[in-house]
């Protein structure tokens, strides 16, 4: 299965547009969240040879503005499109979904939204002192068993733990934004090496950090890389 990395933090084309949040196109047709605006990734799919009116479901991981700020012109592009949010999201995000035209389901629980692709439900945390609901994607592939993450705030390991608990699979390889970017070294070090009891290959990106994505390589070698946009991994 392929993973398109439409927006991040970095890229291997300087003609692409790069910033905070990211957007990845699973399977040719899901948008992973759309990155801090439009045009970005509206550019760089066109420059990417992605046909956005080809996406036909939108999966929102949190209302974090750099993950959401692409989607309201999406919309309008794609009328009746559906939305995946979290129960917790708010009412405004939920009505300007509306307004804009998407059709929005929030999910509670484990749901499968295409065939081996599952939303891995809703999570809730208090960040930086606010609630904050997350979710996850779950592939089965050929290769293995797959958690594509935006942020992580629940925390890479439980969320782990959550996948294995639900589908009753190893977890084979992490793909996304691990959130280790606020953390200190040592918090960094124990949490990565914990994962690496649990997960054997490591695609991270956007807020994972540099400290940690050096602690990736030192433990993972070759199987830690850094996602940078224009990027197509096979997972």
């Amino acid at each position: 299965m392929k993973i398109k990395i439409l927006f991040d933090r970095d890229t291997i084309n300087p003609d692409l547009h790069t910033g905070w949040g990211i957007s990845f196109i699973i399977d040719s047709h899901i948008l992973f969240d759309t990155g801090e605006k439009f045009e970005y990734i509206s550019a760089n799919a066109k420059a990417m040879n992605i046909d956005l009116n080809q996406i036909d479901t939108v999966v929102i991981s949190h209302e974090h503005w750099d993950h959401i700020n692409g989607l309201w012109e999406i919309l309008k592009m794609k009328p009746g499109i559906k939305v995946y949010g979290c129960p917790g999201f708010s009412n405004g995000f939920k009505e300007k979904v509306s307004a804009c035209g998407g059709v929005l389901e929030d999910v509670a629980s484990i749901t499968k939204i295409a065939e081996n692709i599952h939303i891995l439900g809703g999570n809730r945390e208090v960040y930086k002192g606010n609630g904050l609901s997350e979710q996850m994607i779950t592939l089965k592939t050929d290769k293995g068993f797959v958690v594509v993450c935006a942020c992580c705030h629940p925390g890479i390991v439980n969320i782990v733990h959550k996948a294995t608990a639900a589908f009753g699979l190893k977890v084979d390889t992490v793909v996304g934004g691990l959130h280790m970017i606020d953390k200190d070294k040592r918090f960094t070090r124990y949490a990565l090496s914990e994962m690496k009891m649990y997960v054997d290959n490591v695609y991270s990106s956007h807020c994972t950090g540099y400290d940690a994505e050096e602690i990736l390589k030192e433990l993972y070698g070759e199987k830690a890389v850094v996602l940078k946009t224009g990027m197509e991994i096979e997972v």
